[in-house]
């Protein structure tokens, strides 16, 4: 009997042709389906963002709230929106998600501030989790037995044995307490024959979007500090402290690593994720200026009468090596975070997108930095520096507009250095 088809060209590209088919099918099938816990915040939208650019199936879960652009950079390009309050409970609140029977590759858990958030979840999607990502937080290490501000490594977010000290620690940074309680619930689940997990320890995170302001507020300060007559504050107590960062694009993309690798090398771990430099706030202020060519900020140090945002904790800066054994964690040069920050918040004072988050840090600058008596030379700085139309749409009048995110972080500091507020910003 001859072949159907005699010509070898033909068959090769026959050939050709099937193997494609079967390569774009197996791929179709094996998109993953992912579940966000959050995913329209700070960190959280970035993650989204790189993910969606990967092509997998996302799906959100969050209270729906909208932040700088997220309705439209995200929410009509996600494959589904569950909308729940998981501050009351997620067994009761998220019916949607009970009644679903999708089996989730990745759970990506931006949210759970507590053991019982994180069983909920874990309740709730029972059988059908193939691997959570749990976003923690280097205040873990405040409430451990460290006690040196040497670089954090991963060993030493250990609870103190004496029940005393545990519970002064409870009580002074209930954030770091909640945080460590929560990995401690993954790594008990998982021994117990449940999910395989990773932990994400984070310093606190610079970059576009952030919905604390902290960045926001600072690069006007400095910018303003002149005219305003208040210099940038640099508290004599931490003036030497180091610290570690984060930017939210490096963020984004080792959790997009974590997702496409095979988990055998990371699954049930805990890792320390930061950029390589450690930074000091004058540092850090110093760089701001640079952005706008500013030679000298003008500082005030007495601990008495000053504010700071940075350094978030007490215990020192974090130490990547593990990140870099494992996942060849590489983020980007300081230089360029700060660069890409401030160009962020720069353009932002001209973007109709992100009126309502400036209407908030120019109320909330004008209610606690700008003396009254400088506020028409603050106002005019801006319009020197962004143009007649930067506070076109802008009503200052009533203060920080009503239903606008707070503007905190995971620790806010007083001059004494303590811990004033464990409001916690939506900042994943």
């Amino acid at each position: 009997m001859k072949p159907l088809i005699t010509n070898k060209n033909t068959l090769f590209a026959l050939g050709i042709i099937c193997f494609s088919h079967l390569f774009t099918t197996s791929s179709s099938l094996a998109k993953k389906e992912i579940l966000i816990l959050g995913g329209n915040g700070f960190i959280g939208s970035a993650t989204t963002v790189a993910l969606l650019d990967h092509g997998y199936n996302i799906t959100l879960l969050n209270r729906g709230n909208a932040y700088y652009d997220s309705d439209t950079r995200i929410k009509p390009h996600v494959s589904r929106h569950i909308l729940c309050d998981r501050e009351k409970s997620l067994l009761l609140e998220c019916k949607e998600l009970l009644e679903d029977r999708t089996y989730y590759d990745i759970v990506i858990d931006f949210t759970s501030y507590s053991p019982k958030q994180v069983n909920q979840v874990l309740e709730a999607l029972l059988g059908r989790v193939g691997f959570y990502i749990f976003i923690s937080s280097e205040a873990v290490y405040e409430v451990s037995t460290k006690n040196h501000t040497q670089s954090s490594k991963e060993d030493e977010a250990i609870r103190p044995i004496s029940p005393k000290q545990r519970r002064e620690l409870q009580k002074e940074l209930p954030y770091g307490d909640k945080k460590l309680a929560c990995e401690e619930t993954l790594a008990k689940q998982q021994k117990d024959g449940g999910v395989s997990y990773l932990i994400l320890r984070l310093p606190v995170a610079i970059g576009p979007r952030d919905t604390t302001y902290r960045w926001w507020i600072y690069q006007l300060w400095v910018l303003t500090h002149d005219v305003i007559h208040h210099p940038v504050h640099i508290p004599d107590g931490v003036r030497s402290d180091l610290f570690s960062l984060i930017h939210v694009d490096d963020v984004a993309d080792v959790i997009s690593k974590a997702v496409a690798m095979d988990t055998n090398s990371i699954k049930n771990r805990a890792i320390n994720f930061a950029l390589k430099e450690h930074m000091a706030l004058p540092r850090v202020i110093k760089d701001i200026a640079s952005y706008y060519g500013i030679d000298n900020v003008h500082h005030e140090g007495d601990d008495n009468s000053t504010w700071y945002v940075y350094p978030a904790g007490t215990k020192g800066p974090l130490d990547i090596s593990l990140a870099q054994e494992l996942l060849d964690w590489d983020p980007m040069p300081w230089k360029q975070a700060v660069e890409k920050t401030c160009e962020f918040y720069h353009n932002a004072m001209t973007k109709e997108d992100y009126l309502k988050e400036k209407e908030t840090v120019l109320a909330d600058m004008l209610d606690n930095i700008v003396p009254d008596e400088y506020y028409d030379a603050f106002l005019l700085k801006l319009k020197q520096q962004f143009g007649e139309t930067v506070l076109k749409g802008i009503d200052l009048e009533g203060g920080i507009p009503k239903g606008a995110p707070e503007i905190d972080s995971e620790y806010v500091q007083s001059a004494a250095g303590e811990n004033d507020s464990e409001r916690m910003a939506e900042e994943l």
